[in-house]
Order: structure tokens, then C-alpha cells, then sequence
């Protein structure tokens, strides 16, 4: 890919970029987390002066940060919003035990249907600071992890559908005390104490056993 571009400075002998000096983009190995397009001249210009070479370094560095992509971290998620224009990372069907490293942490819901999770961690979302909704639907999740301190505070969407929970302890979701829709369908709870959602005032709960 080629991008002819005018360079306007008085130091600078050819003020436009000829066929032969055309500006070329290419694509090296990503990194995590973003694609890098790296800049070059194809034949180089005749600057004169220590402060033209530094203006020129300046233009071309300025140019190549504006080609800095984000792209999701992780091969099969997909990166994009909700109807509601919050960030959301889908991984549905990726065989993930755990949270993978590399997310944004300003990521406001995480999609996770039919996955191998085993465990809900709590503490591995604690980075996210601004979750909003996780799903969990579908994955192999025996039990709730009790815990003593609001780790998720504004996680408002909980899915568990099609996990295998077959209790709830009391205070099973003390730590997102913001819940307002919690998942639970498909799954074989066929009784809950008097305080399992103690704490939680905006609480709709949406289940079945089987």
C-alpha cells in the first residue's frame, strides 16, 4: 500500500514526494493487543541542517502513531460494542479454563458461552473496573465462590445458564452487590437459603431447575 504525501519545509530540497519516493506502509508480526503499520521512504530525501533531520523525524513519527490499530489480544475473540455502546470482548467457544491476560481492563462486558471454565473467580475480573455483564453460560461451574468484599461492584449482569450448580450457599453473590439480572437457568438448584441474595435490593433472578 502506498500514500503519496506532500512534505512542506523550506530545508527540504524536493517539496513533493515523486512516483520513486513514495511513503510505503507495511504490516510487520502483531503485537499483543495492537497492529503496528511501520513507515519507510523508498528512496531518501536531502534534508540539510541537524534541525530539518529532527523536524522530518518529528512528521514521520507523528504519522506512524496515527497507524497504531487496536485489535482484540486474543485470536477468535471479537472485539466490538453492545447495543448500549459499551466495549465488549466476545470469546464465545475459545475452550478457555480462565480469564485470559491481555483485555483492556476499561472492558465493560465479557461474553464467554461454552467455554471450559470450572471455577468462578471472582478476583480474575477484578481488574476490570467497569464490567458491566459477564456471561458464563454453558461452561462447567459447580458452585459459587463465596466472597467477604464487593470485588465487582458495578457488574450488573450475571449468566450462569448450563453450568452444573446444584446449591447456593448464603451470601453467594456478595460480591457484586449491584446485580440487577442474574442468569440461572438450566442448572440443578432445586433449593436456596433465605439469605442467597441477601444484599442485593435491584435483584431480578431468572431460572429454572432440570
Amino acid at each position: 500500500m502506498y500514500i503519496n504525501k506532500e512534505l512542506r519545509n523550506k530545508h527540504i530540497e524536493r517539496e513533493t514526494l515523486s512516483t520513486d519516493q513514495q511513503l510505503v506502509l507495511s504490516l510487520p508480526a502483531s503485537l499483543p493487543g495492537y497492529v503496528v503499520l511501520s513507515i519507510g521512504v523508498v528512496s531518501p530525501l536531502r534534508v540539510s541542517g541537524s534541525s530539518s533531520r529532527m523536524e522530518l523525524f518529528v512528521f514521520v513519527f507523528v504519522l506512524l502513531s496515527c497507524l497504531v490499530l487496536p485489535v482484540t489480544p486474543w485470536a477468535g475473540c471479537h472485539r466490538d460494542w453492545d447495543k448500549d455502546h459499551r466495549t465488549r470482548e466476545n470469546c464465545t467457544t475459545r475452550d478457555f479454563t480462565d480469564v485470559p491476560a491481555g483485555f483492556e481492563p476499561t472492558t465493560k462486558v465479557f461474553l464467554f458461552p461454552k467455554n471450559q471454565f470450572a471455577t468462578l473467580s471472582w478476583s480474575s475480573f477484578q481488574i476490570f473496573t467497569k464490567i458491566y455483564e459477564l456471561d458464563l453460560t454453558g461452561n462447567k461451574i459447580p458452585e459459587v465462590t463465596l466472597s467477604v468484599a464487593p470485588i465487582l461492584p458495578s457488574l450488573s449482569v450475571l449468566r450462569l445458564g448450563s453450568n452444573r450448580l446444584t446449591a447456593l450457599s448464603e451470601g453467594s453473590f456478595s460480591a457484586c452487590p449491584g446485580l440487577t439480572e442474574l442468569y440461572l437457568d438450566h442448572n440443578a438448584v432445586d433449593s436456596l437459603r433465605d439469605h442467597t441474595f441477601s444484599g442485593l435490593s435491584k435483584l431480578e433472578v431468572s431460572g429454572s431447575a432440570c
